[in-house]
């Protein structure tokens, strides 16, 4: 076990970062500071305030498409993490599956995840499947969606990379209650709701339409909120969706 902070709320921001970094005290051994940028160099600038030694890229999404202009730009943002870690040597978790983390991450000290599990059932919630440490282990989740694998993994990795014991993680990925309107699944007038509206993406839109449409119940409605800050490509990444 570790004494461990973590970002509070969305602070990620070159005004969050700060904060959460103030918030670290001397008897924390780990923290765990997210960044967030809808800009170039705004990574790189972040990387310079927490000076991190580990880092994980999730994915390369169609994120704030308006700050950024195209996903290739969103690449190359999220590619600024890799360059401070390359130049400061630390260390970084790559999704195997992912063809761009992993052709860029060549340089680095990386360890990889993805594959460690298998998905045992999908709903309502995520259950996966995986040989640990020589232990067939199930770790069961509050989280819904197949696109939710790789996120357990990655806590599931990273946990094992800090010898973490195998139980605790198992523990750890079983108590998380999902808030703030993300992965959540609400009961309202007999009806359930599957709730996920912090924000949204033509990425992250299309996984969870995936996810409903398979669904296996027959009467089902989505009702979907607008996607901000997609600058000009807005109106054709709606249409898409």
């Amino acid at each position: 076990n570790y004494t461990t902070f973590s970002t509070l709320g969305n602070l990620n921001n070159h005004l969050g970062v700060p904060l959460s970094i103030l918030k670290i005290t001397k008897d924390h051994e780990v923290a765990v500071i997210e960044i967030g940028a809808n800009h170039l160099r705004e990574h790189d600038r972040l990387c310079d305030i927490a000076q991190p030694t580990h880092a994980l890229v999730t994915n390369c999404g169609k994120d704030h498409l308006g700050g950024y202009g195209s996903e290739a730009a969103v690449i190359r943002s999220n590619l600024e993490v890799y360059d401070y870690m390359l130049k400061s040597s630390g260390h970084i978790f790559v999704n195997e599956n992912d063809n761009v983390l992993v052709n860029a991450s060549t340089a680095a000290s990386r360890s990889f995840y993805g594959n460690l599990t298998s998905v045992t059932k999908e709903y309502p919630y995520l259950t996966l499947s995986g040989r640990i440490q020589s232990n067939q282990l199930n770790f069961s989740s509050n989280l819904y969606g197949r696109f939710q694998k790789s996120n357990i993994e990655a806590a599931l990795h990273i946990g094992l990379h800090f010898k973490v014991d195998p139980k605790q993680i198992q523990d750890a990925i079983g108590s998380y209650l999902p808030t703030n309107n993300r992965s959540q699944i609400l009961k309202w007038h007999g009806n359930t709701i599957l709730l996920d509206a912090y924000n949204a993406n033509p990425s992250s839109m299309k996984e969870m339409i995936d996810y409903f449409d398979h669904y296996p119940i027959k009467q089902k409605l989505i009702i979907l909120g607008a996607m901000l800050e997609l600058g000009d490509a807005s109106e054709h990444e709606h249409q898409i969706v």
